[in-house]
């Protein structure tokens, strides 16, 4: 109540629970001096401490590397972190921690795009080497620079599910680096190992890729009654679905373009989408199939007036059906 009386009637509040017992779309899932061990199709957060959960005068204290790592570890897997940073009986904070914490801070600087706003990839890491992705780019988020001066991603190879051909490669907080990508992998020439942003570790490398989408979890893809999926592995576009076998279930979304392609499965047994561009005319679409098809183009609309539409998705009966992501045209 509190939420929505502050936010002009919007629920921004959400409940932290330990427990949730299959209720995670509704629970944020909080793992206590943990993390889940891959990624999750909801929201979930790590509460952990920088050293003991109370004051000790000799405190055993993490660096900020081991932060960066839990962090980035815990958005590819669709989580967050809560850092507990233990205080003296005033309310100060040791010397040490407020080191720890701003050499996270000026890493941050130089690399929070990698973390805010982001989603998981396809794939959470790759040795030591953690992905997340946002508006098209993928993000490599490493802790092992090479002592060869080549890293090797074979998540990053052409014809993967999710990655098209990589356009260029940056460094953040340097500047652009030489790649090789093929059928096999994605080699970066890392010639010399920077300096560690506050002591931190960790490289964030910036990759441009030539296929983009809107993926089905991106922000501003709205559903009701449609369940999220991951983990799949059938080579659904980066690794997910949003699928629902709820009648008259509803998913819409916000471009800006002159056409749009929704991109889906198809399979035995599955049922009929009804979709329409700005409430118009709108067309039924079958995802039956005799086998299953994954990344097929479900609908496709062109020839709209280059400015904002919103497309409307119903899903028309008990079959199910399932969406992976929308390319928008032009």
């Amino acid at each position: 109540n509190k939420s929505m009386a502050w936010n002009k009637g919007r629920l921004d509040g959400v409940v932290n629970f330990k427990y949730p017992d299959g209720q995670e779309k509704a629970l944020v899932i909080d793992y206590e001096a943990s993390s889940a061990a891959k990624i999750q199709p909801y929201p979930w957060q790590t509460d952990i401490s920088i050293a003991g959960w109370s004051y000790y005068k000799v405190q055993e204290l993490k660096d900020g590397t081991w932060v960066i790592r839990t962090l980035s570890s815990n958005v590819a897997r669709n989580g967050n972190l809560l850092l507990n940073l233990t205080l003296r009986a005033d309310g100060s904070l040791d010397a040490p921690i407020v080191d720890v914490c701003a050499g996270v801070g000026a890493w941050m600087r130089i690399n929070g795009e990698a973390i805010y706003g982001t989603r998981p990839f396809e794939r959470d890491h790759e040795g030591e080497t953690y992905f997340t992705r946002k508006g098209g780019l993928v993000y490599a988020i490493t802790f092992a620079w090479p002592e060869n001066g080549k890293l090797v991603l074979e998540s990053l190879k052409t014809g993967g599910g999710t990655m098209g051909a990589i356009r260029k490669v940056e460094l953040l907080g340097h500047g652009p680096l030489a790649f090789i990508q093929d059928d096999s992998s994605l080699t970066i020439d890392c010639p010399k190992q920077p300096d560690a942003a506050g002591g931190v570790k960790a490289f964030v490398l910036k990759l441009t890729q030539d296929k983009r989408c809107i993926n089905d979890d991106d922000p501003g893809v709205k559903y009701v009654g449609w369940d999220h999926e991951c983990n799949l592995d059938k080579g659904e576009f980066n690794n997910d679905l949003h699928s629902s076998k709820t009648p008259g279930a509803i998913c819409e979304v916000a471009f800006t373009g002159r056409g749009i392609e929704l991109i889906g499965t198809k399979d035995v047994g599955f049922g009929s989408l009804e979709v329409s561009i700005d409430g118009k005319s709108p067309e039924t679409v079958s995802l039956a199939n005799d086998s299953r098809q994954v990344q097929a183009v479900l609908w496709k609309k062109e020839g709209l007036a280059n400015r904002s539409h919103e497309i409307r998705i119903t899903n028309k009966g008990e079959a199910p059906v399932a969406l992976d992501a929308f390319h928008v045209i032009g």
